[in-house]
């Protein structure tokens, strides 16, 4: 749109409403994130509108930092809380609440397996559905809020609008709307079973699949906006564009781009059919472009005007939903066993290999990836790991160099369990740090996403005298003792008595005064460990 504006008067009182309107068209232009909630992944994909971004960057080397058993199948992905717990849900039928180290906080029973990824209210409640055909509201602390009863499995994930209303469906075939206090709000009735995952647009229109073909559109107040028909099932979830377009999959082979009105848009066809079990639900980058994983094993990356940019493949039918990282890196699990990050031209950045699953990675605010299987675990992958580190040795105030990867937001370097002087974050990958008055012992760095050790030990160098001059006198004589690793030197004695001052002059020289000690042995001392010279230091008496 051109908007000409001329110097008159008229025109320049009008320039503050084109402002706005200049302001709320760049608004409704710009590749805004989704909307933030009560956590770091709140709910199914991320947020409201599905949109699998994150304002997160995740790990640059896939470190795992734990594991967690729950002796049961997995077949959700998570949700996590404004203080880092993670919830998922266990074919056992428990609710899991896991903290961050990856132990566990406490478990919720339900009446049967879980299906269904949680949703996190504004209030810390956990929403989650059970093939006991009951949505569970959970209190924070695991003790159950409320219980609200369907006709049949509730597989699909709730979804949380911004008012707090709670939209579900079920495999009754109908979306239920539920009031935060547990309370039907309405019930909106499909032709068939639903097991996709609400989305919500900013005008609050609710978008969801049925297993009749259809994508529908919702008002708030529960009345249809409009139904799209597809070829076949709708299993995946919708996802909403900046520009309100809604993307979806369906069973026929083809991915959809569908105006807020309802119409097609475009549709992109996919070279085989989407798995029966699960179907992706399409990620949208800030740049727009939609990235959708398919059963033909391949990810691809779509413009917004429906044109693919590029494939990348994998093993294995994907079957679940891509995250997108802060830096635009895409992480997605395939059903050949591995987790895969993918820079935003479509290449490799690593890969992981893990038992298989078919859900959805998740992204906590640490950078850490989080990811179940079918085999009953919930990996966490990031936090630093330190490959290599040199020298591999020296006294105190020695620049090291550290190698490896993860290193970003680094808070601490330790060296034996003695904090670094300083350090520096060159990049993700390296960190110089200045050896303070530690002792000889592991080399650690921490980041919010734990602490790395390094396979190795740092070795804190021992002073080393060679020589000191003059080689008598009484007490007050200054003795020059010159040698290498002085640096932090914390003691300096004649015979067995310590001298009355001494002062480090640089890591070669150190001017000690004599105390009333005895001849004997020079001695100097720094967290390295000590020195006793060969020679004897002769103390004169008047």
């Amino acid at each position: 749109m051109i908007i000409h504006v001329s110097h008159s008067s008229s025109c320049r009182a009008a320039l503050p409403l084109l402002c706005l309107l200049a302001l709320l068209l760049s608004l409704c232009l710009s590749p805004a994130i989704g909307d933030t909630g009560p956590g770091d992944w709140y709910m199914y994909d991320h947020d409201r509108q599905h949109t699998g971004r994150s304002p997160f960057t995740g790990p640059a080397m896939p470190v795992q930092k734990w594991a967690f058993s729950t002796g049961t199948g997995i077949s959700t992905s998570q949700a996590i809380g404004m203080d880092g717990t993670i919830y998922f849900g266990a074919w056992d039928g428990n609710l899991y609440a896991i903290n961050p180290d990856g132990t566990l906080q406490w478990t919720f029973a339900t009446g049967a397996m879980i299906g269904s990824t949680p949703a996190i209210g504004s209030d810390g409640t956990i929403y989650v559905g059970s093939h006991d055909q009951y949505l569970y509201a959970i209190n924070p602390d695991g003790t159950k809020k409320w219980a609200f009863l369907t006709g049949n499995w509730v597989d699909s994930s709730p979804a949380i609008g911004t008012g707090g209303t709670i939209y579900v469906g079920s495999s009754d075939y109908n979306l239920y709307a539920i009031n935060p206090d547990g309370t039907q709000k309405w019930v909106f009735p499909t032709g068939d079973y639903i097991v996709s995952s609400p989305a919500i647009g900013v005008d609050g229109t609710i978008y969801i699949g049925s297993g009749d073909n259809k994508l529908y559109a919702i008002n708030p107040n529960g009345t249809q906006k409009w139904a799209f028909l597809t070829g076949n099932d709708v299993r995946s979830s919708p996802a909403i564009g900046a520009d309100g377009t809604i993307y979806v999959g369906s069973y026929d082979h083809n991915l959809y781009a569908i105006n807020p009105d309802g119409t097609k848009q475009w549709t992109f066809a996919i070279g085989s059919h989407l798995n029966f079990y699960e179907q992706s639900t399409p990620a949208i980058g800030t740049d727009r472009s939609i990235y959708y994983g398919a059963d033909d094993g391949k990810l691809y990356a779509i413009t917004p005007n429906g044109a693919q940019k590029w494939a990348f493949s994998t093993g294995g039918p994907i079957e679940s939903c891509s995250v997108i990282g802060a830096d635009g890196t895409i992480y997605l699990r395939s059903t050949d066993h591995n987790l895969y990050a993918i820079n935003p031209d479509g290449t490799q950045q690593w890969a992981i290999i893990g038992p298989c699953g078919n859900f959805s990675a998740v992204l906590g605010a640490d950078g850490t990836l989080y990811f179940s299987s079918v085999n009953g675990q919930l990996r966490a992958i990031g936090g630093p790991a330190i490959s290599s580190f040199t020298p591999a040795t020296g006294p105190t105030g020695t620049a090291v160099t550290i190698t490896g990867a993860n290193f970003t937001g680094a808070t601490a370097v330790t060296f034996g369990g003695t904090a670094a002087a300083s350090f520096t974050i060159v990049s993700a990958t390296t960190i110089t740090a200045i050896v303070g008055n530690g002792s000889t012992g592991p080399l650690t760095i921490t980041t919010r996403g734990g602490t790395g050790t390094a396979h190795s030990t740092f070795i804190i160098a021992a002073p080393n005298i060679t020589a000191y001059t003059p080689n008598c006198g009484g007490a007050g004589t200054v003795v020059t003792i010159t040698g290498t690793n002085f640096t932090g030197a914390t003691a300096v004695k004649f015979g067995d008595t310590a001298a009355t001052a001494f002062t480090v002059v640089n890591a070669n020289t150190i001017t000690a005064k004599v105390g009333n000690g005895t001849t004997g042995t020079l001695t100097v001392t720094t967290p390295g460990g000590s020195q006793i010279t060969h020679g004897v230091f002769t103390v004169t008496t008047p």
